[in-house]
This record gives C-alpha cells, sequence and structure tokens, in this order.
C-alpha cells in the first residue's frame, strides 16, 4: 500500500512551491515501493499529471528495470523526450518504432537524433517515417532537412520539388523550398517570395510559423521595418511563443535600438534551451532584488562567455552570487571568478530569486555604448606546445539549433586551403568534431579539438595559438574573451550582437572582422585574412 500520509505531505510541500523537499518525499515513496509494479505505475500517473517528469521517469525506469512492456516504454520514451534528455529518448523511441510505428513516435525519434546532431540517423529515421507513411508532409520535411545538415542539399531540393507538384498548396513544402533558397543559392529575395506564397496558402497560421518566417526573410534582405510588421503579426497569432518576442528583440538590437531590443529578448524562454535551467523563482520586471541571487546562464555557449563579462560589475550589488551554467564551462569560469559560486544547472537550488546572464546589462542600466572589458576578462595557462612557426588555430563549424543559424555560420573548409599554402605556420583544429571530414585529406592540420573535455581545455589551446582563424560561434567569443588575435569569418546574414559592424566589434578589441560581401562565396574574405 502507498503510505498516504508521506504522499499528502509531498503534494502539500508541492502545493507550497517548496519543491526541493517535495522531491525528497517522493524519493523516499519511490524507494521503499521500488520493486511493486502496481504502486510504481500508480505513482508514476500521479507525478505525470502533478507536472513532476523528473520522478515520473524514476518509477517508469524502475518498472521497466523489472518488466519491460510496451506502453510503458512508450510514455518513458515521451517523458524522456519532452524533458530534453534526447540520448535516453532515441534508444527508448528506436523501440517502438520497431515494435508498433507511429507517426509521433517517429516524429520525435527523428528530432531527437537531429537535436543530438547525428544527422545521418536522423535521415535514416525521417525516410523510414516516410516510408510507412508516404503522404506525411512532415515526414518529408525531416528528410529535407537532415539532406541538407549532410551536405545533400541538391537532393533536398529535388525532393522538396517532387512533393510540391503533388501538394502544391502545401504552406510547409513552399516554406522548406524557401529555406533551400537561402541556403543553397543565397537568395534571400527568392526566399522571401515562396515565404509569402506560404503566406496565401496559409489556413492555419495560428499553428504555423509562416509569419515568422516572412519576418526571417525580410530581416535577411535587411527590410528591418517590415520585419518589425511581421514578427509583431506573427507574435498577435501566437501570443504565448517567447520565442517570436525574442526575434522581435533581436531585430530591435540589430538597429542597436536597446531599450526596445531587450524588452522583447527579455521575455524569452530559458527552456528553449536547457530544461535544467528553468528557475521557479526567476526575477520579472518591478520585482525587488534579493540579497543572495543566482545568474542562470541561458541561450548558448557563447552568450555564456560573452555576458560572463557582467559579473564584475554587478558583484558588489549582492551579498553572495551564484552562477549556474553549462557544465562544459564551470572549470574555467571557477579559474576566472574564484570569490563567486559556479555550478552546474542539476545541482542550482530553483528556489533562490535567478536572473538570466544575458538580461544583466538591461536590468541593470549598463551603458551599450561602453562596453566593458573589450580587451579581454580570461584567461588561463597556455598548453605547451613546440613550434618555432606562427601558431594558428582554426574553427570552422557553428553549432546550434534549427537550420538557419548552423548552415549559415559554418564554412566549407575548402575555402581555408589557400591559407595553408602560406609558409613557416603550423595549424591546429580547435573544434570537437569535423563534419566534413576535412582532416582525412588535410592531416598537417594538428587536432588538438580530440582532447578538449571541457572549455579549460579549449581556453588553453587557445591561449597558446598566436591567432585564431574561427566563424561565429562560442570558440570565437573565448578568444576574444582572452584577448587573443582572431579573424572572423562573418555571414552574410549575421547575429544581432555584431550590428553592421564589417571590421571590428565592440564587443572584443582583438577580434577583426571578415564579412561577406555576397552570400555562399567566402574566396573575397580569405583572400583579406591571407
Amino acid at each position: 500500500m502507498i503510505n498516504k500520509e508521506l504522499l499528502n505531505e509531498g503534494v502539500k510541500l508541492l502545493t507550497e512551491k517548496k519543491f526541493n523537499e517535495a522531491d525528497k518525499i517522493f524519493d523516499e515513496l519511490i524507494e521503499s515501493n521500488s520493486e511493486n509494479l502496481a504502486i510504481l505505475g500508480v505513482l508514476s500517473n500521479f507525478f505525470i499529471k502533478a507536472n513532476q517528469p523528473k520522478n515520473a521517469k524514476k518509477c517508469l525506469r524502475k518498472i521497466c528495470h523489472i518488466k519491460e512492456d510496451f506502453n510503458t516504454i512508450k510514455t518513458l520514451a515521451s517523458l524522456e523526450y519532452e524533458t530534453m534528455d534526447f540520448d535516453l529518448a532515441a534508444a527508448l523511441l528506436t523501440k517502438v518504432v520497431e515494435n508498433q510505428p507511429d507517426e509521433k513516435s517517429y516524429e520525435m525519434l527523428v528530432n531527437s537524433f537531429y537535436r543530438l546532431g547525428l544527422f545521418s540517423n536522423a535521415l535514416k529515421h525521417a525516410e523510414d517515417m516516410l516510408e510507412h507513411f508516404p503522404e506525411n508532409i512532415s515526414a518529408v520535411l525531416n528528410v529535407i532537412n537532415n539532406l541538407v545538415h549532410i551536405g545533400k542539399a541538391q537532393e533536398a531540393e529535388q525532393l522538396c520539388f517532387e512533393y510540391l507538384k503533388k501538394y502544391p498548396k502545401s504552406p510547409n513544402l513552399w516554406v522548406q523550398l524557401g529555406l533551400l533558397q537561402e541556403h543553397i543559392y543565397g537568395n534571400n529575395k527568392q526566399a522571401l517570395e515562396c515565404f509569402l506564397n506560404a503566406y496565401k496558402l496559409d489556413d492555419n497560421l495560428e499553428t504555423s510559423t509562416t509569419l515568422y518566417h516572412i519576418a526571417v526573410g525580410y530581416d535577411r534582405l535587411n527590410d528591418f521595418d517590415n520585419a518589425l510588421i511581421f514578427y509583431k503579426k506573427y507574435l498577435e497569432a501566437h501570443p504565448n511563443d517567447p520565442s517570436g518576442s525574442s526575434s522581435l528583440g533581436m531585430t530591435y538590437l540589430r538597429k542597436k535600438m536597446f531599450k526596445e531590443g531587450f524588452e522583447e529578448f527579455f521575455k524569452r524562454d530559458v527552456s528553449k534551451f536547457s530544461i535544467e535551467g528553468n528557475s521557479n523563482n526567476l526575477y520579472k520586471l518591478g520585482d525587488k532584488f534579493e540579497e543572495n541571487i543566482l545568474i542562470v546562464c541561458d541561450q548558448g555557449l557563447g552568450d555564456h562567455l560573452q555576458f560572463i563579462r557582467y559579473l564584475p560589475l554587478i558583484k558588489d550589488k549582492f551579498k553572495t552570487i551564484q552562477v549556474a551554467c553549462l557544465e562544459p564551462l564551470v572549470e574555467l569560469f571557477r579559474e576566472n571568478y574564484p570569490d563567486i559560486e559556479f555550478l552546474h544547472y542539476v545541482d542550482m537550488d530553483k528556489e533562490k530569486q535567478a536572473i538570466r546572464i544575458c538580461d544583466i546589462p538591461f536590468l541593470f542600466n549598463i551603458d551599450f555604448d561602453n562596453i566593458p572589458f573589450s580587451n579581454g576578462y580570461l584567461d588561463t595557462i597556455p598548453t605547451n606546445i613546440k613550434s618555432s612557426k606562427l601558431k594558428v588555430g582554426l574553427c570552422w563549424e557553428a553549432g546550434g539549433t534549427g537550420i538557419r543559424g548552423p548552415l549559415d555560420r559554418t564554412v566549407n573548409p575548402k575555402y581555408l586551403e589557400p591559407i595553408f599554402e602560406l609558409e613557416n605556420i603550423d595549424f591546429y583544429l580547435l573544434q570537437l568534431g569535423d563534419t566534413f571530414d576535412f582532416l582525412k585529406t588535410h592531416p598537417q592540420i594538428i587536432n588538438l579539438g580530440k582532447d578538449f573535455k571541457n572549455f579549460k581545455d579549449t581556453a588553453q589551446a587557445v591561449k597558446a595559438m598566436d591567432a585564431v582563424i574561427c566563424v561565429d560561434t562560442s570558440v570565437l567569443h573565448l578568444v576574444g574573451a582572452m584577448g587573443v588575435k582572431a579573424f572572423l569569418l562573418l555571414p552574410y546574414i549575421s547575429d544581432w550582437r555584431w550590428f553592421d559592424d564589417t571590421k571590428t566589434t565592440p564587443w572584443y578589441d582583438s577580434v577583426e572582422i571578415f564579412k561577406q560581401t555576397e552570400p555562399i562565396n567566402w574566396e573575397e574574405q580569405i583572400k583579406e585574412i591571407i
């Protein structure tokens, strides 16, 4: 029997928002019934209804350990997916679709592999999904998207045309064609026409992203006024979508309208980046600051590195400061800010008042015309590299979610080949992977990235470099934060933080910008770097 007294105590703590104390009660309940399938089943249902996915997963995992059955695996797979544990979700969902394939499970499986960056796996299962459900447009879109990510954009375009012949009134296929026009040809005008065509056909603007893509299309043509109009239309149709607000905010920021920009950007959803980064006590405009504060590093690794510079400016405003960030950065940050406590998301107190790191300049009225510590603010001991030659680091690959960001910012390393003809230089790879398999044909590049365990390792390698040639990614922010010379290969459509600067940036004195003057082609920028 379930200890009802203990369960009621846990429920009471939940209603009082004492989540950590409630978790301890629930852990005790789960452990005391860890072999009882019936009670674990009841508890898992309770936790799902109570929006306690972590505890629900504990119960379901114990049930699967005792006796696997299809429904339990499927329920657990959905929870792993919803809580962004994509590696666990992928393993379970693979079992689900092997036994009883359904469209939703396939969709989650493909997205899990995609979010893990395993695009070949995602493509395989997207193709399986299309074979099982040939009329499912989502399956077609998944195949197209993953073909692009493994470098088969022309094949993706052919498939898109093939299905547009069958479904000429599909707004989603027209949107996808627009994305392909952007990626393959850099034809932003043609892309916008595709998005506008989707707009004419789309009867479900409240559930689709068509308005959003139109806004982005205008953004990419530097028509910011129309971009603002369509972001606002998108938000009228999707008033509860924080990604629309953050995109609207970034367009304002690109125009250096900082007040309007940060007011909208402030509405972004931290859980879009990490479910563990959620706080139960996130600062809201108008709240009074508490004396002990938690700073949550939201967004990507580059944002962590870029905005950590603001910590010294607010340190004296609080009795204590804790900073929750992604684990690969903890050791480097601890080394540089020893009087501040850094911890991983899983160890943070979700009841402590929290502010997000990118909001610091907005919340504390820090002047954006005088960005602090642009000469560098991070340091470490350099890796011992014995070479009398010029040491040049390389990073050509950008990560991130979605199709636009990573593909816009990644540079095919073949463009770098003329640089390797220069004499008296040793080249070092500073990124973790090599999607293009470029090192197989260019063994003269020394792969330091293969041994990186965290960003302290990366920082030590960066410190040993004389210069770094880098795309717009977290490594670039690390190089700039360390004051090491950087040549930034900036795409024609660039992120808001670079404004419209083409040579230098107020964020980092050591960074020199080489911005595309036309989409796709990097030859001119490489010549300038040489």
